[in-house]
């Protein structure tokens, strides 16, 4: 649909994308764009948004394999999984793999749950199938990652499919965590300006100004020592 046609061919067993967009001479160019080799038996086909972008699921009754492809032609840069109606995994691509430390042949017919403890149940219910969720994963060494989801259902050859697009965020929260201790650090620092601008006694400047770092500022505890030149305290 659209400015793309996709071709499925056995001879060779390919799957071709076509660029139907209008030419300067408003002649479809019809174009081959992008082509991938798949099964010489491939039997189901699907092709739907799981949430990053048109997502191809081409399945395979020789050997089991299913296929699945960006028909954007973009590399997926995000991990992409897919799990059967057992919450099996069927499908696991070169981002996945680095996420959570396992090659594809190692995570194919693993739970889910190995990598995601929350469940594709749990997920569904909590929305975030056409949206966009947060969760936490397991990594290669058992650490705990957060991450962000999309999940899409498909039913293709009589079975449900889940493909959950996920990305880790961890860089991200942590930015995001940094943004806020420096909003946090300016705000006491308004506040000691503040306090220096109304005056007062000593004690009472002090006194606002550990009060500025503690409301404001998210510091736990706070002091002003004052040095004595006779005790050198």
């Amino acid at each position: 649909g659209g400015d793309r046609r996709m071709v499925t061919d056995r001879r060779p067993p390919t799957w071709q994308i076509y660029d139907t967009s209008l030419g300067a001479t408003g002649v479809p160019r019809n174009q081959a764009s992008a082509s991938y080799d798949i099964c010489r038996e491939a039997s189901g086909l699907v092709v739907g948004d799981a949430g990053a972008g048109e997502l191809a699921l081409v399945s395979c009754f020789r050997d089991g394999t299913l296929y699945i492809i960006d028909a954007t032609g973009r590399r997926p840069t995000d991990a992409i999984v897919t799990v059967d109606q057992r919450h099996r995994v069927v499908y696991f691509n070169a981002a996945a793999e680095a996420l959570f430390g396992r090659t594809h042949e190692q995570a194919v017919g693993a739970a889910f749950e190995d990598f995601i403890p929350e469940g594709v149940t749990s997920l569904v219910q909590s929305g975030a199938v056409g949206g966009v969720c947060q969760s936490h994963g397991r990594g290669g060494q058992g650490q705990a990652m957060p991450l962000e989801l999309s999940l899409s259902e498909m039913r293709m050859d009589g079975d449900t499919l889940f493909t959950v697009i996920i990305r880790d965020i961890s860089e991200r929260l942590a930015r995001e965590a940094e943004i806020a201790r420096l909003n946090r650090l300016y705000g006491a620092l308004s506040h000691v300006n503040q306090a220096l601008v109304r005056g007062g006694t000593r004690d009472e400047l002090f006194q606002a100004v550990c009060d500025a770092l503690v409301e404001k500022g998210g510091f736990g505890l706070a002091s002003v020592a004052w040095h004595d030149p006779q005790t050198r305290r």
